[in-house]
Parts: structure tokens; sequence; C-alpha cells
């Protein structure tokens, strides 16, 4: 049996270094998903970030067909954000 799932997930700069931990990112939205889930920087709909783990789009099962999908980033991932944000 396959599963497949797919979507998009559009990021400003801000949102992309919040995301990977390279700035602090907290909009007054993502207050209510900080305070169910807990972390570290937040966009309702698009991530939430808990230390080093990113949750893209937000903590779920995927069950509803959301292609949720939960990394721990790494220094490598990082670096290579970095690498290509300034370019």
């Amino acid at each position: 049996m396959f599963c497949y799932v797919q979507g998009w997930l559009r990021l400003t700069t801000a949102e992309l270094k919040g995301a990977f931990g390279l700035a602090d990112y907290l909009p007054p939205e993502a207050a209510s998903l900080i305070l169910c889930y807990g972390g570290t920087a937040a966009a309702p709909g698009k991530f939430l970030r808990y230390e080093r783990w990113l949750n893209i789009p937000c903590p779920g099962t995927g069950a509803d067909g959301d292609p949720n999908l939960s990394i721990e980033v790494s220094q490598e991932i990082t670096a290579a954000i970095t690498r290509a944000i300034w370019k």
C-alpha cells in the first residue's frame, strides 16, 4: 500500500530563518500554537519549531491528507539554509 500526499509551503525569509533556528520568529498569531504545543518559533499553518525539531506545517497525524513532516534540524541542514539565504 502506498500513501501519497503533496503540498507547497512558501515562507518569507524571516519565517525561514525562524523555522531553522537562525533568528527568533514568533508573531502574535502564533501565541496559541506555542501555548498548546510548546515551541521556540512558529507560523500558524506553516511550521512549529521546538528546539532542534521542526514540524511542517504543524503538529498532526496527516490522516486528514495534510503533508505533515517532522525533522530533526542538524547543523548540516542549518548550514545549507544559511548558504541559501545569504547567496
